[in-house]
């Protein structure tokens, strides 16, 4: 679920996604994880219930616009979303990537134009695997101070730091701060492209073999303070989905009637 430094796509143009694993590098043996639900089959319509509406962001995303990626995605559509697709598509095959499903959702119109909060987002990934998915998981926080002041596609991360909170088998998040090079109008005069500051923060966690990814960008313009209390909300969420996830595997794959 693209760990570090990864691409979801606005109306305009490609945004950083931070998020970060807890524990090692490595992996290492499988970590206890006691009455894991995820050890059954789990298929593709299982996982498109265990992402979030757009309902359940906070009422300021209510106005904002599906993705147009949303839905099931394939290995292909998974790292080529990520800072460095190749090297992703490496770890994911490495790991044992099985399926996965996003729904993202955007404000209309530019990202230039944005202001406030413009991208809610989450995603569900699906390992082989216990092990894969630890393994996964834990490799991309390895990773996540090494695209800190690099650029992927006219996007800079500028800086990161680490969310702190405790959902599933392991979980953690972190907030970011990045700038966005538009497309230069005129390559052949002397003005340089505009260019677009924002922020995000991302949580991740694992539950057995499944990795869920909860996201909210915002504008620069948005304050420390409201930028914490979305923070809240996002851990909120988080646990939120979570529990959707325990729901789904528990239940019927339909309620009677449906």
């Amino acid at each position: 679920m693209r760990l570090f430094a990864s691409k979801w796509t606005t109306t305009a143009a490609a945004g950083i996604v931070v998020f970060l694993g807890a524990c090692g590098a490595d992996g290492g043996a499988p970590r206890p994880t006691p009455g894991d639900d995820t050890l059954g089959p789990i298929v593709g319509e299982e996982l498109s219930r265990m992402v979030l509406d757009l309902a359940q962001f906070p009422p300021e995303f209510e106005n904002f616009v599906a993705g147009a990626g949303n839905g099931a995605l394939t290995l292909e559509a998974a790292s080529a979303e990520d800072f460095n697709p190749a090297e992703e598509r490496a770890d994911l095959t490495k790991f044992g990537w099985d399926s996965g499903y996003e729904a993202t959702f955007n404000a209309e119109g530019n990202i230039e134009d944005q202001s406030g909060v413009f991208l809610a987002a989450s995603e569900v990934t699906l390992f082989k695997t216990l092990a894969g998915a630890q393994g996964y998981f834990d490799n991309e926080d390895a990773e996540l101070l090494d695209n800190v002041g690099t650029t992927s596609d006219n996007v800079t991360l500028n800086e990161a730091e680490r969310i702190q909170l405790s959902v599933a088998d392991d979980a953690s998040g972190g907030r970011f701060k990045a700038t966005l090079v538009l497309e230069d109008p005129d390559p052949d005069d002397d003005i340089p492209p505009a260019e677009v500051v924002y922020r995000g923060m991302v949580t991740a966690f694992r539950r057995g073999r499944l990795v869920g990814t909860v996201a909210i960008y915002v504008a620069d313009d948005v304050g420390e303070g409201e930028r914490e209390r979305l923070e809240g909300r996002l851990k909120d969420l988080t646990r939120k989905m979570n529990e959707q996830i325990a729901e789904v595997l528990a239940g019927p794959a339909a309620s009677p009637g449906s």
